[in-house]
């Protein structure tokens, strides 16, 4: 978790996978665990993710955790060639997890489909938050 913005309780996330760990569900196990700690302890209203457009398998992790795409950031990062490239932006806010996938501690074990291999270059950003003391 990254960029909190505690006066709204908005928060965003990243994650990432080597290859070796891609396509068992680790990350879309972390994102829902995730999503939990923002939600339970950080009373968040808003969690967003950004992600390169072309990296499909993170687009999914970020849907099966009840992610809703909100739109496009163009030009928003350089691409694995150097060139600006476009981004998208999905979130999660209360009404979505109410409807959404089931909660991380009663989730059932994903596909498969919807891990990732992502980064700083052609993918999601890493992210860190700590409450404020």
């Amino acid at each position: 978790m990254h960029d909190p913005d505690w006066t709204v309780r908005s928060f965003e996330i990243s994650y990432w996978l080597r290859t070796s760990a891609t396509r068992q569900g680790y990350a879309t196990e972390a994102v829902r665990l995730l999503v939990d700690v923002a939600y339970d302890q950080l009373q968040a209203r808003r969690i967003a993710l950004t992600c390169d457009q072309h990296n499909i398998a993170s687009r999914r992790v970020a849907e099966h955790a009840g992610f809703v795409l909100e739109g496009t950031l163009r030009s928003s990062v350089l691409g694995s060639d150097g060139r600006p490239a476009d981004s998208l932006v999905l979130s999660l806010v209360p009404g979505d997890r109410e409807r959404g996938p089931p909660r991380a501690a009663t989730a059932a074990k994903p596909s498969g489909q919807d891990c990732v291999g992502a980064g700083p270059i052609g993918g999601c950003l890493p992210i860190v938050a700590c409450p404020p003391r």
